[in-house]
């Protein structure tokens, strides 16, 4: 049986992807998506906690790179590869391949709410976005290639 890539909005009752709802990775590896889209969450946040839709936006990225720095101060601020440390070049890496796999499996849920959920697992390493499209593309990232 396929994966369910849309649902209905408790709120607004009109069937929409699953990136229209926000969601998160229970400790269980379930992925939950909220009852409400994205759209109807942010309203009922505005009419019911006098929450300005603007500052719902800017606590929500707060909380995105929170997270995002909680999981590289645990894999490490540095790429595995070729020891790039600029922040916003950093990603995790699958470290045995699989990424695109295991994004099926988890759902559209974010990849570093998964990782806390699931308590940092092994199997997993920070590389520069360009080691990880190399290893992506080609298999192997030219720092450690070596040409016979």
């Amino acid at each position: 049986m396929g994966m369910q890539l849309e649902k209905k909005c408790k709120k607004c009752q009109d069937t929409k992807p699953l990136t229209e709802f926000y969601s998160h990775t229970k400790k269980t590896g379930n992925v939950y998506y909220s009852p409400m889209c994205k759209k109807c969450h942010i309203d009922y946040c505005v009419k019911h906690h006098n929450l300005d839709p603007a500052l719902h936006r800017k606590y929500a990225k707060t909380y995105k790179l929170r997270l995002r720095n909680e999981i590289l101060d645990h894999y490490g601020k540095k790429c595995a590869c070729c020891g790039e440390t600029t922040i916003e070049f950093l990603a995790i890496d699958h470290i045995n391949g699989g990424g695109n796999a295991h994004r099926r499996k988890i759902g559209r849920t974010n990849l570093y709410t998964w990782l806390k959920a699931n308590n940092y697992p092994d199997g997993f390493q920070t590389l520069c976005h360009n080691c990880n499209m190399s290893k992506g593309f080609y298999g192997y990232c030219p720092h450690n290639h070596m040409t016979p």
